[in-house]
């Protein structure tokens, strides 16, 4: 089991205990139904990823969950975690990647617009045999790498339970094979969330 999966597994466990330790709190609390408990949502799609790279291109998936905060001023945090796997790999690089953070939202009926804030680890595997380092001592396979990504999106909803994703995300790696010694890839995603309602769930967006 590699790194990166490790770091996916742990944040799955994080974040499925934080939920599990918010039903009780969630179902506690008997206020008006303008004041929302938590809710739980996940979500997957597909994802086209320009590595930055040598003009690289990536083609995936990325799933992750959302764990809802109380409401503010109209604004709607959550905890989120997401991770991509590349099953396209491109020409130059394949990008994979666990990442978690702050989600914060604002609902317009049936439109979600947010941002969100991402920190997490990489994994970059060089393609053809691997890529030769700007000075030209070493070649390289594969690296790890802090990542940090700043993007947003909106959700659709079609039902009350689900919707349609567009995403898109700006993610800072570390690179040993460029001039700089980062990376900087564009990811877009376009899929499908469902929404748990936790027990004690009033109201609706």
């Amino acid at each position: 089991m590699n790194h990166l999966t490790r770091t996916l597994l742990r944040s799955a466990v994080l974040l499925l205990a934080a939920a599990s330790a918010a039903v009780p709190m969630a179902s506690a609390q008997a206020r008006p139904t303008a004041d929302r408990p938590t809710r739980f949502s996940v979500f997957a799609g597909a994802t086209g990823t320009y590595t930055g790279l040598y003009d690289g291109r990536n083609v995936g998936i990325t799933a992750g969950a959302d764990l809802e905060l109380h409401r503010f001023f109209g604004f709607q945090p959550a905890i989120e975690l997401r991770a991509t796997y590349p099953f396209s790999d491109g020409n130059s690089v394949a990008l994979k990647n666990a990442l978690g953070g702050l989600r914060l939202e604002k609902s317009l009926g049936r439109i979600h617009p947010y941002g969100n804030l991402l920190v997490g680890r990489g994994e970059l595997n060089y393609q053809n045999g691997g890529l030769l380092s700007k000075d030209g001592s070493t070649v390289y396979i594969q690296s790890l790498s802090n990542v940090y990504d700043a993007g947003g999106g909106a959700d659709l909803d079609l039902t009350s339970h689900f919707g349609i994703k567009f995403d898109v995300q700006l993610q800072r790696y570390g690179s040993p094979i460029t001039d700089t010694g980062t990376e900087w890839a564009k990811a877009a995603t376009i899929g499908v969330v469902y929404r748990l309602r936790l027990k004690g769930y009033r109201g609706e967006r």
